[in-house]
């Protein structure tokens, strides 16, 4: 039979059990969007919790926060080791659970305290130990409960707001978003020692009047909010600019739209002005027919024929093009898209068609074709074991347009899971991935979507369309 004391120490180890646990399973929570699988995010939540539990036969408050310390390090070793890359994002992740946890589990600790001192005023609690451990239970029952509230709750408000998970993180990033967590386990270590020298005077913190357990949650409250909603903020501020740089480019389409227009106008002219000359280039063969068949120069006269034909032939293909899909628009475009790969050296074939329905806007069609021709054209240049190549074509799928934009690829794609579109891999980062994304929204506009494929060397982009 159990006395009163073993009693006590097995609620507290099923408490320290209950909390380690808790912190494991969220520090793997926290971490398995950031590495490349889910799996090496659990393995580390296992890690994290190994050194914690020679805490359970020394429970003395000082020791534990080392020991936390020590499991954090442990884990960021692990990760670091197993998923070798992004180190400075890891160590952000590290140290921001380390504080957001210890800040958590302090509110949860002070909050039992003022918990435990209240129970003291229920009815008939000096007069039953039975009385006193049960209140003593149900006040551990109640911190496990907001410890994991307060810890869950931080971690999965800065993993909604933390939006670009597979980037790394640059230095100057790190330091601002880590400077609370710093200052805030600086502040606590400071209190810390305040608390010791006050204990030794012979009191006890735990009897200290109520209003100062009352500052103390305040504080690690306060500095709990600080460092949650710097993350916040700091992100929401990232995807503005982001947002901001995405509708530059935007506007830069706008104005490649607006060339492209130009470019048919002027395209139109020429094709008036060669109709308009015509006439007199049938009269002028005629008269060279004429003078061949009275004059005895046959010969020269001949060769000028030739040379004029040829002339006139140069001028009309400058004018009529290969590509012809039904709309101007869409025409231009893809001409100087072929332009641009053959010169590059790049193979082009284009099998694209306007839908004849119209109910596809020229603009939207425009977004999606200079995104996907530039994307396939810059994967296409790198490919060194052959000639590149780029396939365009569309076609009707019952109600559904489709359009798939195929060419070589050799780098890895890598999905960020938020947006489920590949990162991109072009040097300098921040100003570029944007394309997938408006093709997307243009896709979603007419209740579509796309889809990417990357198979063997070929990376195939799919958009589909409801027309």
């Amino acid at each position: 039979m159990y006395g009163w004391d073993q009693m006590y120490e097995l609620a507290v180890l099923i408490y320290s059990i209950c909390m380690d646990l808790i912190s494991a399973t969220a520090y793997g929570y926290w971490i398995k969007d950031f590495v490349k699988s889910r799996k090496l995010a659990w393995i580390t939540g296992v890690i994290y919790m190994i050194p914690m539990m020679p805490s359970y036969y020394t429970p003395a408050e000082e020791s534990l926060f080392p020991v936390s310390g020590l499991s954090i390090f442990l884990g960021l070793s692990a990760i670091c080791f197993l998923d070798r890359r992004r180190y400075l994002q890891k160590l952000f992740l590290a140290v921001t659970f380390f504080s957001v946890r210890w800040f958590a589990f302090r509110i949860e600790s002070c909050i039992g305290v003022v918990l435990g001192r209240l129970s003291t005023y229920y009815p008939g609690y000096w007069e039953s130990e039975c009385t006193v451990y049960i209140l003593f239970v149900i006040t551990s029952v109640i911190e496990v409960a907001l410890g994991a509230v307060l810890l869950f709750g931080a971690v999965r408000w800065m993993k909604r707001a933390y939006r670009y998970k597979q980037e790394e993180l640059q230095l100057r990033e790190f330091v601002l978003m880590s400077m609370p967590s710093a200052a805030g386990l600086m502040a606590y270590i400071v209190y810390r020692y305040m608390d010791k020298l006050y204990e030794a005077t012979g009191n006890s913190t735990y009897d200290a009047p109520l209003s100062y357990h009352w500052f103390n949650i305040l504080f690690y409250l306060t500095m709990y909010i600080s460092v949650v909603s710097v993350i916040v903020l700091f992100q929401n501020i990232k995807e503005k600019k982001q947002e901001e740089k995405q509708n530059e480019l935007l506007a830069g389409q706008m104005e490649d739209m607006k060339h492209h227009i130009s470019r048919m106008e002027a395209l139109y002219r020429e094709i008036r002005s060669m109709k308009h000359d015509m006439g007199n280039h049938v009269q002028v063969l005629e008269k060279l027919s004429f003078q061949v068949a009275k004059k005895d120069e046959q010969e020269q006269i001949r060769e000028e024929m030739q040379e004029y034909v040829s002339a006139l032939k140069r001028q009309y293909s400058h004018v009529t093009e290969e590509i012809r899909t039904g709309n101007p628009v869409t025409d231009v475009i893809l001409m100087e898209k072929q332009r641009e790969a053959e010169a590059k050296g790049i193979v082009f074939t284009c099998d694209f068609r306007y839908p004849q329905t119209g109910a596809v806007d020229a603009f939207d069609l425009s977004i999606i074709l200079n995104n996907a021709l530039e994307n396939a054209i810059e994967a296409a240049e790198k490919w060194q074991s052959c000639a590149g190549y780029v396939r365009i074509r569309s076609y009707m799928r019952k109600n559904a347009y489709m359009i798939e934009v195929a060419n070589n690829f050799t780098d890895k794609i890598t999905i960020d899971m938020e947006t489920n579109l590949p990162y991109t891999t072009k040097d300098h980062k921040e100003s570029h991935g944007y394309g997938l994304r408006n093709i997307r929204e243009v896709a979603r506009k007419y209740y579509g979507e796309i889809d990417i494929e990357a198979t063997g060397e070929e990376f195939c982009l799919s958009v589909m369309l409801s027309v």
